[in-house]
């Protein structure tokens, strides 16, 4: 800072690590201070968060082709930051959360829906707290500079899960792993609510929470988590006793009741069916092939609806 030539007037934007320059630098040139959640300042500016679209358009602008951009804006959860981790192309920041375990339920979580009470439970469980004081860390780490939680009205969402997965798998012990097991053989056990109303009432897309107690939050977020544990165990450093991790993920899956022998489980998956057929494809294949070679009687009704001619 101090050789920069003070006859030129030069624009800085400075990461906060840098930030101590700033009064040094401003009194030849126009300095830019980027300011975290918790920091404090009477005259900044506070940027909102591009949304996908705009944000895919500045990585093709970028040179990056349009299905990498969109991969990527949904990825690093349109986050520059998190971005420069995801494809460091220089020096890569790491989070002041990097390494707490008091994250890693969270990250597990994926997300959930706080005003959804079986959520909460599920959440809790996983955190190994009561609710109060899951709701008071998620606060907390929302506030932090490059916070890995977001919360949106009532729903709480991991910014990038790829990302935190891959900065704190290594830490993900014996304990978290086992309650990570319960947590997805209570929320993927559960039967399709909708699947009990007779064919011709049963709405094509139901009402948010018509079809199962959890929230599709949670279950998109643990689905996400398995796939993670299967694809990206290196490069996370995720470690298991026993089992490797496609193992353990296989097992999870195996585990869940009915799996093999009620076509209600595995057309209540839903849209988590093909995370789940990625991260463990052997189990649900052989689950699939064992229901199929039954009664037809007993699946067909489930998988083909008739409907009436309306015209």
């Amino acid at each position: 800072a101090r050789s920069v030539p003070t006859t030129n007037r030069f624009n800085f934007i400075l990461r906060p690590g840098a930030s101590r320059l700033g009064p040094a630098l401003a009194r030849t040139n126009q300095v830019i201070l980027v300011l975290g959640n918790n920091d404090r300042a009477s005259e900044a500016e506070s940027l909102e968060r591009m949304n996908t679209r705009d944000f895919a358009a500045g990585l093709r602008a970028m040179g990056i082709e349009e299905e990498d951009a969109f991969r990527l804006a949904g990825t690093c959860g349109r986050s520059v930051t998190v971005l420069s981790r995801l494809k460091a192309s220089g020096i890569k920041p790491e989070p002041e959360w990097h390494a707490s375990t008091d994250l890693i339920p969270f990250i597990l979580a994926g997300g959930w829906d706080a005003s959804n009470e079986h959520d909460r439970v599920v959440v809790a469980n996983l955190c190994n707290k009561t609710y109060d004081m899951v709701d008071a860390d998620a606060r907390r780490f929302a506030a932090l500079p490059d916070a890995p939680l977001d919360l949106e009205g009532s729903v709480w969402t991991v910014r990038s899960s790829t990302d935190a997965f891959t900065l704190l798998g290594r830490l993900i012990d014996t304990a978290c792993q086992q309650r990570l097991r319960s947590a997805c053989i209570e929320v993927f056990s559960e039967i399709d609510l909708t699947l009990d109303t007779p064919g011709a009432e049963r709405p094509i897309i139901p009402t948010r929470g018509a079809d199962f107690r959890h929230s599709e939050w949670l279950r998109r977020g643990l689905g996400t988590t398995l796939l993670l544990i299967s694809g990206l165990h290196e490069a996370a450093g995720f470690r298991t006793i026993s089992l490797t991790p496609e193992q353990f993920v296989n097992e999870v899956t195996t585990a869940l009741p009915g799996l093999a022998s009620d076509i209600r489980l595995l057309a209540s998956l839903k849209s988590e069916f093909p995370k789940l057929a990625e991260a463990a494809p052997v189990p649900l294949a052989d689950a699939l092939e064992r229901v199929l070679e039954g009664d037809s009687g007993r699946w067909t009704a489930i998988i083909f609806r008739d409907k009436k001619n309306q015209s």
